[in-house]
């Protein structure tokens, strides 16, 4: 049994605990993953196979999402 952890912030991460996350569902794990909504623009956890528990945006990760908005303006602005 495993436990994936996959805050929902940034694409690249997501998928890449999904694909981890299927490759072991493959090898006969048991894997859930748990899913915090961090970027309510990520379409879930993209798995294909392991069961997902996701978990709703909180009051922490909406301030967490904006500052993390207003420091990628910075980059490109």
């Amino acid at each position: 049994k495993i436990l994936v952890f996959s805050p929902q912030f940034a694409v690249s991460h997501v998928n890449f605990l999904a694909k981890i996350s299927d490759t072991l569902v493959d090898a006969g794990h048991e894997v859930v993953i748990l899913a915090p909504l961090v970027d309510p623009l990520i379409n879930g956890a993209l798995t294909k196979k392991a069961r997902v528990i996701e978990l709703p945006e909180t009051e922490y990760s909406k301030r967490w999402d904006d500052s993390r908005i207003r420091a990628m303006d910075s980059y490109w602005n």
